[in-house]
């Protein structure tokens, strides 16, 4: 039996070769090879895996040329196979007992929805998607629960935690990948227009711009 050993970025093989001896290899392992391995919870890994998530589907330098700036979530959703449900979540079947929440990411065996508060602006719901689509993404949801709910609500968005830190993190990237960004704000230099061109919120605009050091 082969045993493996994980420490760090090390990890160890313990391979049996017969006769009573045995092989040990070391390897070292990469940050994201580790976090593969289970969640994802480093802000920057985050926004490594939403860049490689759009770069899957999408090519920045051609959605530039047709002017097509808003990532298109529902290809995402479809090759990931979740499910968008649009209602009011207030107290929704006993599931949500807290006001406040814009949606959550549910999971029952292999069949996962996103579910969406329907008062919430079309940016909102465009970022709270991107924000549950990340939990999946980042393994942070429960693979040991018979149904395992992740929220989207004031809470998250005050980014306190670890794994929703990451999750705005990515979803920040996918909205609004930085080539994209970069080039539309050349072009009208006015936080507002870039939001409304990118599908996302003035303030999610000026925080990725902020970060990006655009501002």
């Amino acid at each position: 039996m082969v045993t493996i050993l994980i420490v760090g970025d090390k990890m160890n093989l313990d391979i049996p070769i017969g006769f009573g001896k045995r092989l040990v290899i070391g390897v070292s392992i990469t940050v994201k090879e580790v976090e593969v391995m289970g969640k994802i919870t480093n802000a920057r890994e985050a926004e490594k895996r939403a860049a490689e998530l759009y770069d899957e589907h999408f090519n920045a330098t051609d959605a530039i040329f047709k002017g097509r700036f808003a990532t298109d979530l529902p290809t995402i959703l479809q090759k990931l196979g979740i499910k968008i449900v649009i209602r009011s979540l207030k107290d929704y079947e006993g599931l949500v007992a807290k006001p406040n929440v814009s949606g959550y990411l549910w999971k029952n065996g292999n069949e996962f929805a996103i579910f969406l508060e329907e008062k919430d602006s079309l940016e909102r719901k465009r970022f709270t998607i991107a924000h549950e689509i990340a939990h999946k993404v980042l393994n942070h949801i429960d693979d040991n629960k018979h149904v395992s709910i992740f929220f989207r609500d004031e809470f998250s968005a005050k980014g306190v935690n670890a794994e929703e830190i990451a999750a705005n993190a990515f979803a920040a990237t996918l909205l609004m990948p930085e080539k994209i960004i970069r080039h539309v704000y050349t072009l009208t230099s006015d936080v507002a227009m870039t939001a409304r061109y990118l599908g996302v919120s003035d303030t999610a605009a000026r925080i990725r711009l902020d970060n990006l050091g655009i501002l």
